[in-house]
């Protein structure tokens, strides 16, 4: 029955996360009043962390690491396969930078955007690789999936380039 029930939930997760962070973003966007220049796109890009790279991380190491034969069927990869654990991982390590960044500022959201759109881009090669390929057109191989690891990268580093242009324009020449 639990294998059922997180089949279910794990279908929607890559747009569930995503789509529920654009809400909540947008409801606190909507709050902050006065909204000096920036301060929407550093809301954005903190729920972006928080909610897609560090929640959404948590939920992708679940699906990994505690269902991972179940996760590697709808990749299309043979159950069993050492490789779970260690994308788990992977996911777990961004889980944990992307949290931070709602802590720790400044330069620390660089390196963690550009760590995650180099591990979430080289997972869309990867995808494109199996499906053009091999033919792998499995739902978390072909589906969604797809649109998540390539769009939510860029999202996160034009967020964050508009945070730091708008950074740039208020401070005072030297």
């Amino acid at each position: 029955m639990m294998w059922s029930a997180w089949d279910s939930v794990s279908d929607y997760g890559p747009l569930f996360i995503p789509i529920i962070v654009g809400i909540g973003a947008a409801v606190h966007v909507w709050r902050v009043r006065p909204r000096p220049p920036g301060r929407a796109s550093e809301i954005v890009l903190l729920w972006l962390f928080g909610g897609v790279v560090g929640i959404g991380g948590i939920f992708v190491t679940t699906s990994h690491v505690l269902f991972s034969q179940s996760t590697a069927q709808q990749i299309g990869f043979p159950p069993g396969n050492p490789f779970q654990f260690e994308v788990g991982m992977a996911n777990l390590a961004f889980a944990v930078l992307g949290l931070a960044c709602i802590w720790v500022r400044e330069r620390f959201w660089e390196a963690t955007a550009l760590g995650f759109a180099v591990f979430y881009w080289g997972a869309a090669i990867g995808h494109f690789i199996e499906l053009f390929g091999h033919g792998d057109d499995a739902p978390y191989n072909a589906g969604p999936i797809l649109i998540t690891d390539i769009a939510l990268p860029a999202i996160i580093l034009v967020a964050l380039a508009h945070v730091r242009i708008t950074q740039t324009k208020d401070r005072p020449p030297r």
